[in-house]
């Protein structure tokens, strides 16, 4: 997935719910598919994928890895 930044805002190609991939909080994209960029106001990691994207399986499995491990895999999150 690619993202556009410019003035701390993210362009994602379309627009949801997208998901912390450390603790699942959630946030919405608006409907021009922007949103503030950043870390997760919960527990500030940095990577997110779109919720629906993620089925339960890749949510624990994410979640039972370290966070050193994460940055390589599939969903490194934009």
């Amino acid at each position: 997935m690619t993202a556009a930044t410019h003035d701390n805002v993210i362009s994602l190609p379309r627009r949801g719910r997208i998901e912390c991939l450390n603790c699942g909080q959630q946030r919405a994209v608006d409907r021009r598919g922007r949103l503030a960029a950043g870390e997760c106001p919960r527990c500030h990691y940095l990577g997110w994928a779109y919720a629906a994207d993620l089925d339960e399986a890749e949510r624990g499995e994410l979640r039972d890895h370290p966070l050193e491990e994460r940055a390589h895999g599939r969903a490194a999150g934009f």
